[in-house]
């Protein structure tokens, strides 16, 4: 039995970090890591940003998923300076000083980010 799914085919209601609804919140996403109580971390490939002509750029997204209210949000996330774009593999893991360590593979960056 799924007990939630985010997603493409998945069962929430997406809201983006201003709390606009939203129909994805991520696109070819991947290596997922559980950072807190409903918390993920996600490496996402194709990220695409309006306010930058659409200029796809890699990033990591932190989002909280409340399975009661079938909700997920995306709470923070950082991109990669263009043209940085992963077109396949990269990965993020959250530190234990609570920065971000991205790599994107196919542009051999591998990049530490807080949100200071």
């Amino acid at each position: 039995k799924v007990v939630w799914a985010v997603g493409r085919y998945g069962n929430m209601t997406l809201y983006d970090k201003n709390g606009h609804r939203v129909e994805k919140l991520f696109k070819k996403s991947h290596g997922i890591e559980k950072i807190g109580d409903n918390h993920f971390l996600v490496f996402d490939n194709v990220y695409k940003d309006v306010n930058n002509n659409n200029i796809p750029g890699s990033r990591w997204l932190e989002m909280e998923v409340d399975p009661v209210k079938k909700v997920a949000r995306e709470k923070r996330f950082w991109v990669a300076p263009p043209p940085r774009y992963a077109h396949q593999m990269g990965d993020a893991d959250r530190m234990p000083n609570g920065n971000t360590l991205m790599s994107i593979t196919s542009t051999d960056l591998l990049t530490e980010a807080s949100m200071d």
